[in-house]
């Protein structure tokens, strides 16, 4: 009996020492918790990505710093093929299937990689115009409020007007007014 009142003394005796142990962890548990998800940001961010960025060529203040909204560094010129767009103006055209009762206005803005964008659509102005009409006023109202209407129109109209500039000249359209009345 003598012997188990020992042990049971001596398994006390080791609980104690683990209770108090296992609340000095808590410290570091917490200590991890928070360290490591910092540890793996900071070498992300500070180690990883300025040499993927160097790999891949683009300027390391463009990734460094995007609050500026710059991405060219100063002193260098922009790339020669870069977007150049082209304001088409308002047209507005009765919607198809409407008894002339609906119209669609749109101001259209042409984007294309050629630097010469704008004497290319200023020469063929007319024929790019009745085009895009034709095109609009083609185009149902369920058509064009359909969840995919102004992406269908904009590929007819894509199509369309590369058609007329024979070949890949204009590369985006985008509606920068879009109103069905």
């Amino acid at each position: 009996m003598a012997e188990k009142d020992k042990q049971e003394q001596g398994d006390g005796e080791e609980a104690k020492p683990r209770a108090k142990s296992s609340q000095s962890l808590w410290p570091l548990m917490v200590g991890l918790l928070v360290g490591v998800p910092l540890v793996c940001y900071l070498m992300i961010n500070f180690l990883v990505l300025p040499k993927l960025i160097a790999a891949v060529g683009a300027p390391a203040s463009a990734a460094t710093s995007p609050q500026s909204g710059n991405a060219t560094p100063a002193g260098k010129h922009e790339a020669p093929n870069k977007e150049q767009t082209v304001d088409f103006g308002k047209i507005m055209v009765n919607v198809a299937g409407s008894g002339d009762a609906r119209y669609l206005r749109v101001n259209l803005v042409l984007a294309s990689n050629n630097p010469e964008i704008k004497e290319i659509i200023k020469t063929n102005d007319v024929a790019l115009r009745d085009s895009i009409i034709t095109v609009l006023s083609s185009q149902s109202l369920a058509n064009l409020e359909a969840s995919d209407g102004r992406d269908s129109a904009r590929r007819a109209l894509l199509a369309r007007i590369n058609g007329i500039l024979g070949g890949e000249v204009v590369s985006r359209i985008y509606f920068t007014e879009f109103v069905i009345q």
